[in-house]
Parts: C-alpha cells; sequence; structure tokens
C-alpha cells in the first residue's frame, strides 16, 4: 500500500512539474526571419480561374524556429509590421498553421496582403514573437529595406495604384510590361520594357493552355540582350531562350506544350552571391501573356 500511495505521489509530482512547464525548453530561432515583398498583376490570379483580391503588395515571411521539446510544442507564431498589423503564421488555439516540415520554417510563398491597404507594405522595424506550450516566449526585431536594400523608407507602394501620400515611401519592384512573346519550335523570344534601377535579376514562368503550370527559363541577367544584361530605362529587352539551354526546365512537360508566360523581375544586387542564386528581397509579376 506504501508504495502504490509513493508512485501515485511521484506521477503526480511529475504531471505538476510538467504543466508548469519544469521540464520544458524555450524554442530559439535558429536563423534570420526571411522576407520577399511582391508586386503582383491581379492576372496571375485570374488566369487560374481565381478572383482578383484588388491587391498588388504582397509580404512572405520565412520564420526558422525550433523547440528542444519537439516542433509540436511551437503553438504560436506571429509577425507585426511597424503599423501593429499582425500575421500570424502558427496558432494552435485557432488549429491554424503554417509551418513547412520540408523547408523547416513558418511561413513561405504565402503571399499576405493589407485589405485596408491593398497597394502599400510597411517597412521598417517588425517584431516577431514565437510561444511554446508552457509559456516561454521569445522575439526578434527585424528592419526590412527598400529596393536593392536601400534603408530609410517606412513604406513601399505599388506605383500607379496607390492613391496615398508617398513622402517616406518607396515604389515596390516595378513589373515588365510585355511587348511580345513568339514560341518557336526550338526556342521561345520575349520582349518587354521595365523602368526600375532596382531591378537586377529575372526569369520566365511558362504555362500550358490549361494555365497550368510548366517550369521556368532560368535565371537571365548572364544572358538576355545577347549577353548585355537587363536594361531597366525603359528600352527594350529581348531574350532568347532555347529549349537546349542549360537554365531551361519545363519539368516534365514538352516543350510544345507552352502556351502563356509571366516575366519575373528581381533585386539582388545588395547581395554578392552568384546570379543563378535566389538571393533577393523584392520580387514582381508581369501580366499574363500569351505566345
Amino acid at each position: 500500500m506504501r508504495k502504490r500511495i509513493v508512485l501515485v505521489f511521484l506521477l503526480a509530482l511529475a504531471a505538476l512539474i510538467s504543466s508548469c512547464g519544469l521540464f520544458n525548453q524555450a524554442p530559439v530561432f535558429d536563423n534570420d526571419v526571411g522576407w520577399v515583398f511582391e508586386n503582383i498583376h491581379g492576372s496571375y490570379w485570374t488566369k487560374l480561374g481565381y478572383a482578383d483580391p484588388g491587391a498588388t503588395a504582397f509580404r512572405n515571411f520565412w520564420v526558422h524556429a525550433e523547440d528542444p521539446n519537439g516542433q509540436d510544442d511551437i503553438t504560436y507564431v506571429c509577425v507585426t509590421d511597424s503599423q501593429g498589423v499582425d500575421w500570424v503564421l502558427e496558432d494552435a488555439e485557432s488549429d491554424y498553421s503554417a509551418y513547412d516540415a520540408d523547408g523547416g520554417f513558418y511561413g513561405g510563398w504565402i503571399r499576405y496582403y493589407n485589405s485596408t491597404s491593398p497597394h502599400r507594405l510597411e517597412l521598417g522595424t517588425h517584431t516577431t514573437v514565437v510561444r511554446d506550450s508552457a509559456g516561454h516566449e521569445i522575439s526578434r526585431s527585424d528592419s526590412f529595406d527598400g529596393p536593392d536594400g536601400t534603408p530609410g523608407y517606412t513604406f513601399a507602394y505599388t506605383a500607379g495604384q496607390y492613391g496615398g501620400g508617398t513622402s517616406g515611401g518607396t515604389p515596390l519592384l516595378a513589373r515588365a510590361t510585355v511587348s511580345s512573346g513568339t514560341l518557336y519550335a526550338d526556342r521561345i523570344e520575349v520582349q518587354f520594357t521595365v523602368i526600375d534601377d532596382a531591378v537586377f535579376d529575372g526569369y520566365v514562368w511558362l504555362y500550358d493552355s490549361s494555365a497550368g503550370y510548366l517550369g521556368w527559363t532560368g535565371w537571365f541577367r548572364s544572358t538576355i540582350n545577347g549577353g548585355t544584361g537587363i536594361r531597366t530605362d525603359g528600352s527594350t529587352n529581348t531574350l532568347v531562350v532555347y529549349f537546349t539551354d542549360p537554365g531551361f526546365d519545363p519539368g516534365t512537360h514538352n516543350p510544345s506544350e507552352i502556351d502563356g508566360f509571366h516575366v519575373v523581375l528581381t533585386d539582388g544586387a545588395q547581395y554578392t552571391q552568384p546570379a543563378d542564386d535566389t538571393w533577393y528581397d523584392y520580387r514582381s509579376i508581369s501580366a499574363y501573356t500569351l505566345f
């Protein structure tokens, strides 16, 4: 009988210690908070049969956090911008999770936007909070700059669509204006213009006749205009991509299935990585165009 009482006492003590979080360790950030701000044409959504959200300014976050007690112990992850607007990436209470187990992060290409200001993104200091089941909470602050890594701006906006005052703001990365797209038996040729010195690199997304994604052309900074680089002064850019080029990747599809495309542009001059690396903070997606 005495052993039973001791056992019951120990089990109760263990439950009490567990509920108090004495054996529960706090989560930790294991990398920077990643981010990409996008300027997206409405046809990106409508070509797929979705409703145009009426927004052009979108934000994406990658929060890398781990918990010594297992990833399921993290119950809440939230990013708050400089104006107090929240984007929740994990909330066990409401059974919502944006955790990518393969990537090991919360968030990803989710494309959050502010419905009250759909053509504007706040810059400056953002605060990220992570909380576990025992109530341990960690936070960090990260400052987000303008395109090309230029500091000092309080917000970024979509030029031509944002109707508010622009003092303290900077335009989001400009979208390409496509003038032509031609599909040949062995290659594609695309012509477009853009006026934005912050544009550094880009690629083309390819789709079939049902607007299903096929693949992409690979990065084109080193090959566009015969290898002279992207023209950002409004003059015509000519991109020629042969299906035999190393960067061309239609996935498992035959190039003959190609029917339409988006031109995607990025910044990235603020980084020192090779041109074929995906280091950038801003991205724009052009109007959907048929070949």
